[in-house]
């Protein structure tokens, strides 16, 4: 799932007249991406967790994604 935010910076002053756009793509990581892409960076001893009390991660239910790692 992608989402597109388009970023357009303007600067108007007597030195510096100019704008620049930049197209920023947003993805949805899921707790299977960022354990993909840990592993793929040398990471290992990967845990996720719902909440900061450690608490199981459900997709479902909990509010936050907690990633902790070792490399």
């Amino acid at each position: 799932m992608k989402n597109q935010l388009y970023y357009i910076e303007m600067y108007h002053s007597p030195k510096r007249t100019e704008s620049n756009q930049y197209d920023i793509v947003n993805r949805i990581l899921l707790d299977s991406d960022y354990k993909r892409l840990l592993e793929q960076a040398g990471y290992s001893g990967i845990y996720i967790y719902g909440s900061y009390k450690m608490d199981e991660y459900c997709s479902d239910s909990s509010q936050r994604i907690i990633v902790v790692a070792e490399k």
